[in-house]
């Protein structure tokens, strides 16, 4: 089957794709740098798939205190509905580890009308 071109290179047509941006907001008291990110993504077939990674889009940025660091990236399912959560692991400037919760997200899909 044929794909949909994109900016993310060829998507295939029988998959729900979302795209998603994500702004990060450093609160704390010291910089940070973003180490590691891990996704938990949960389809409405009951399919379940852990995703870790480095960094987040090939980064892995410094945030300083007061600062934000934005993302955009995408995410399929084989099925029109499910939901994702997470947590970003970060290393602060005096080397201790962190965890941030990334809140749960509806992934639906609307019906199409032809």
């Amino acid at each position: 089957s044929r794909g949909i071109n994109t900016e993310y290179g060829e998507l295939p047509t029988d998959q729900h794709w979302w795209r998603y941006t994500i702004m990060i907001e450093n609160v704390g008291d010291v910089a940070v740098q973003l180490r590691e990110r891990t996704w938990c993504i949960y389809s409405e077939n009951d399919h379940k798939e852990t995703i870790t990674g480095t960094g987040v889009v090939g980064q892995e940025p410094i945030i300083p205190v007061g600062g934000c660091f934005q993302y955009s990236s995408m995410i399929n399912l084989r099925s029109p509905t499910g939901h994702m959560w997470g947590t970003y692991l970060f290393e602060r400037e005096d080397k201790k580890l962190c965890n941030a919760s990334i809140p749960p997200s509806l992934l639906e899909s609307k019906a199409q009308t032809v």
